[in-house]
Protein backbone atom coordinates (compact mmCIF):
# COMPACT_ATOMS: atom_id res chain seq x y z
CA UNK A 1 0.00 0.00 0.00
CA UNK A 2 1.49 3.30 -1.10
CA UNK A 3 0.35 5.97 1.37
CA UNK A 4 1.87 8.80 -0.67
CA UNK A 5 0.03 7.68 -3.81
CA UNK A 6 -3.25 7.33 -1.87
CA UNK A 7 -2.81 10.84 -0.42
CA UNK A 8 -2.17 12.28 -3.89
CA UNK A 9 -5.18 10.52 -5.41
CA UNK A 10 -7.37 11.63 -2.52
CA UNK A 11 -6.25 15.24 -2.92
CA UNK A 12 -6.90 15.16 -6.67
CA UNK A 13 -10.38 13.79 -5.99
CA UNK A 14 -11.01 16.51 -3.40
CA UNK A 15 -10.00 19.32 -5.71
CA UNK A 16 -12.09 17.85 -8.54
CA UNK A 17 -15.07 17.70 -6.14
CA UNK A 18 -14.39 21.29 -5.07
CA UNK A 19 -14.36 22.46 -8.70
CA UNK A 20 -17.51 20.51 -9.55
CA UNK A 21 -19.33 21.86 -6.51
CA UNK A 22 -18.42 25.47 -7.25
CA UNK A 23 -19.21 25.19 -10.95
CA UNK A 24 -22.75 24.18 -9.99
CA UNK A 25 -22.92 26.75 -7.19
CA UNK A 26 -21.89 29.52 -9.59
CA UNK A 27 -24.75 28.61 -11.92
CA UNK A 28 -27.17 28.75 -8.98
CA UNK A 29 -25.80 32.10 -7.78
CA UNK A 30 -26.54 33.70 -11.16
CA UNK A 31 -30.24 33.07 -10.56
CA UNK A 32 -30.31 34.58 -7.06
CA UNK A 33 -30.62 38.07 -5.70
CA UNK A 34 -27.99 38.55 -3.01
CA UNK A 35 -27.11 41.43 -0.75
CA UNK A 36 -23.49 42.54 -0.23
CA UNK A 37 -23.10 40.57 3.00
CA UNK A 38 -24.26 37.33 1.36
CA UNK A 39 -21.87 37.91 -1.54
CA UNK A 40 -19.01 38.51 0.87
CA UNK A 41 -19.75 35.32 2.80
CA UNK A 42 -19.89 33.22 -0.39
CA UNK A 43 -16.63 34.71 -1.66
CA UNK A 44 -14.98 34.16 1.71
CA UNK A 45 -16.13 30.52 1.83
CA UNK A 46 -14.79 29.86 -1.67
CA UNK A 47 -11.42 31.46 -0.85
CA UNK A 48 -11.10 29.65 2.45
CA UNK A 49 -11.86 26.24 0.92
CA UNK A 50 -9.60 26.87 -2.09
CA UNK A 51 -6.72 28.02 0.09
CA UNK A 52 -7.14 25.03 2.40
CA UNK A 53 -7.01 22.63 -0.55
CA UNK A 54 -3.98 24.34 -2.05
CA UNK A 55 -2.16 24.34 1.28
CA UNK A 56 -2.53 20.55 1.37
CA UNK A 57 -1.39 20.00 -2.23
CA UNK A 58 1.03 17.08 -2.23
CA UNK A 59 4.51 17.93 -3.45
CA UNK A 60 4.48 15.10 -5.96
CA UNK A 61 1.25 16.16 -7.67
CA UNK A 62 2.01 17.67 -11.04
CA UNK A 63 -1.54 17.88 -12.35
CA UNK A 64 -1.54 21.61 -12.97
CA UNK A 65 -4.66 21.21 -15.10
CA UNK A 66 -6.89 21.06 -12.02
CA UNK A 67 -5.05 23.82 -10.21
CA UNK A 68 -5.10 26.04 -13.31
CA UNK A 69 -8.91 25.69 -13.39
CA UNK A 70 -9.17 27.48 -10.06
CA UNK A 71 -8.38 31.00 -11.33
CA UNK A 72 -11.09 31.01 -14.02
CA UNK A 73 -13.46 29.50 -11.46
CA UNK A 74 -12.68 32.38 -9.11
CA UNK A 75 -13.35 34.87 -11.92
CA UNK A 76 -16.66 33.20 -12.77
CA UNK A 77 -17.66 33.31 -9.12
CA UNK A 78 -16.90 37.03 -8.93
CA UNK A 79 -18.96 37.68 -12.07
CA UNK A 80 -21.86 35.62 -10.72
CA UNK A 81 -21.77 37.47 -7.42
CA UNK A 82 -21.75 40.80 -9.26
CA UNK A 83 -24.79 39.73 -11.30
CA UNK A 84 -26.62 38.53 -8.18
CA UNK A 85 -25.77 41.77 -6.37
CA UNK A 86 -26.85 43.95 -9.27
CA UNK A 87 -30.11 41.98 -9.47
CA UNK A 88 -30.99 43.05 -5.96
CA UNK A 89 -30.00 46.64 -6.79
CA UNK A 90 -32.28 46.60 -9.83
CA UNK A 91 -35.10 45.22 -7.69
CA UNK A 92 -34.61 48.04 -5.18
CA UNK A 93 -34.67 50.64 -7.98
CA UNK A 94 -37.90 49.22 -9.37
CA UNK A 95 -39.53 49.33 -5.95
CA UNK A 96 -38.79 53.06 -5.53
Amino acid sequence: MDIKKDFEENWLREIEDFISFWEKEIEDIMEKKLDPQECHMISKKFSRERDFLLSRKPVGVSDENLVSRLQPLNSKLNISLAVALSSISEKEKNEN
